[in-house]
C-alpha cells in the first residue's frame, strides 16, 4: 500500500513537472519579439548600412555607378516601379542595386577589400516611376555558381524596405528552360530580361512591383 502511494505520488511530480517546463517554455516564445531583421543575413545588413551611409544627398532618376575606366560591356538598366496593384506608378522610390564587376567579384579583388559592394549605386524614381542605371554588365559568379544579374532593393515612403526580385538575363545559359518559364509566366515583372545593343551599349528593362509590407 505504502509502495502505491509512493508511485502515484512521484507520477503527480513528474506530470507537474512536464506541465510546468511546457508552460515555461510556451511564456518563452510569446515573449520573444517577432522581428524581420532577425532573418536578414549580418553580413549584407552589414554592406546594406554603409551603402545606406554613402547614399548622397541627392538622388536623381538616372545614376552613373562606374568610372569611365571600369572595365567591361557597358549597360543601361531602365527601370519602373509599380506599387502593389501592378498599375500605379511609384514615384520618389529610392533605388539601389548592386551587381558583380567584370571578373565576377562583389567586393574588389578576390571579395577581400570592401566590406560593401565595390559597385553599386542608388536612383529615385519620376512620376511615372522610371529610373536608370549607367554601369557595365556583371559577369557570372566567379565560382561558377551563378550567371550575371543584378540585386535591386527599394526604399518606399508608403511600403517600407523591400527586396525585389535579381534580374538575370534571359541569353543565361545557367538558366533551365523551367526557370526561364516561370519567369516569362510573370509578364512584365519577369525577373529575366532581354539584352538590345545600340552603339555598343547594352541596354535593358525592368519592371517591379511593390510588396504591401516591408520587407525589413
Amino acid at each position: 500500500m505504502l509502495f502505491k502511494v509512493k508511485r502515484a505520488a512521484l507520477n503527480s511530480l513528474a506530470f507537474n513537472d512536464s506541465h510546468a517546463i511546457k508552460l515555461t517554455l510556451v511564456i518563452f516564445i510569446l515573449s520573444v519579439p517577432n522581428q524581420s531583421q532577425g532573418q536578414v543575413d549580418p553580413q549584407w545588413l552589414k554592406s546594406w548600412h554603409q551603402a545606406v551611409a554613402m547614399r548622397p544627398e541627392s538622388v536623381s532618376v538616372s545614376s552613373v555607378i562606374v568610372s569611365p575606366n571600369e572595365p567591361g560591356i557597358p549597360l543601361v538598366v531602365h527601370g519602373q516601379i509599380f506599387k502593389p496593384d501592378g498599375q500605379t506608378f511609384a514615384n520618389s522610390v529610392l533605388v539601389h542595386v548592386y551587381h558583380r564587376d567584370h571578373a565576377g567579384f562583389d567586393f574588389g579583388a578576390n571579395d577581400r577589400e570592401l566590406s560593401t559592394w565595390r559597385i553599386q549605386g542608388w536612383a529615385k524614381t519620376d512620376n511615372q516611376g522610371k529610373f536608370e542605371f549607367k554601369t557595365i554588365r556583371p559577369a557570372a559568379d566567379h565560382l561558377g555558381r551563378e550567371g550575371g544579374h543584378f540585386h535591386f532593393t527599394v526604399v518606399s515612403e508608403e511600403f517600407g524596405k523591400q527586396w525585389m526580385h535579381k534580374i538575370h538575363f534571359l541569353d543565361d545559359p545557367k538558366l533551365s528552360a523551367r526557370e526561364k518559364q516561370q519567369s516569362i509566366a510573370q509578364g512584365q515583372f519577369s525577373w529575366l530580361t532581354d539584352v538590345k545593343t545600340f552603339d555598343g551599349i547594352q541596354h535593358i528593362n525592368v519592371a517591379f512591383k511593390l510588396k504591401i509590407k516591408a520587407d525589413f
